[in-house]
C-alpha cells in the first residue's frame, strides 16, 4: 500500500484548521486583505488610505476615512490580527499530528488566489476532501 491512513486525532486537527479558517475569513473582513494602512495629510487634515498591490502588481491607495477615532480603531484591529496569527496554534497542531505540510511554491499560489478573493467568491483551487487525511510512503528501495 502506497500511502496510511492518518490517526483520527490528525484528521480531526486538520478539519478543525479548515472550519477555523473559514470562520476567520468570513468574520473578520479584515482578514483577507494583503497591504498597510497610510496616514497622509492633504490640505491641513489627516486621512487614511490603504496601500494594496493589484493583480498587475501595481501599487494602489484606497481612500478609508477622515483621522477619527472609529477609523483609527479599525486600523488597530487590522495590526492586530496581523500580529496574533490565530491560526498558527492549529495549524502546529495538525503538524505534530502528521499532516503534510504545504510545499511553499503551492503555498504563494494559494495565498494570491486568496488575496484576489478567489476563496470568498466560492472558488476551490484544490479538491478538500481526502486531501491531508492519509501520509505517503517512500517506496523507493
Amino acid at each position: 500500500m502506497r500511502y496510511t491512513e492518518l490517526a483520527l486525532s490528525a484528521q480531526t486537527a486538520y478539519a478543525e484548521l479548515i472550519e477555523q479558517t473559514r470562520t476567520l475569513e468570513l468574520t473578520n473582513a479584515l482578514a483577507g486583505l494583503v497591504g498597510s494602512f497610510h496616514k497622509l495629510t492633504r490640505k491641513g487634515r489627516d486621512y487614511w488610505y490603504f496601500a494594496y498591490r493589484d493583480l498587475g502588481q501595481n501599487v494602489r491607495m484606497a481612500y478609508v476615512g477622515p483621522d477619527d477615532k472609529r477609523v483609527r480603531s479599525l486600523v488597530e484591529r487590522f495590526r492586530r490580527n496581523r500580529r496574533e496569527k490565530p491560526l498558527a496554534p492549529m495549524a502546529q497542531v495538525a503538524l505534530g499530528l502528521g499532516c503534510a505540510p504545504t510545499a511553499l511554491k503551492h503555498f504563494r499560489i494559494i495565498r494570491r488566489l486568496a488575496e484576489c478573493g478567489f476563496y470568498r467568491a466560492g472558488g476551490e483551487s484544490f479538491r478538500r476532501s481526502g486531501v491531508r487525511v492519509v501520509a505517503w510512503r517512500d517506496l523507493t528501495p
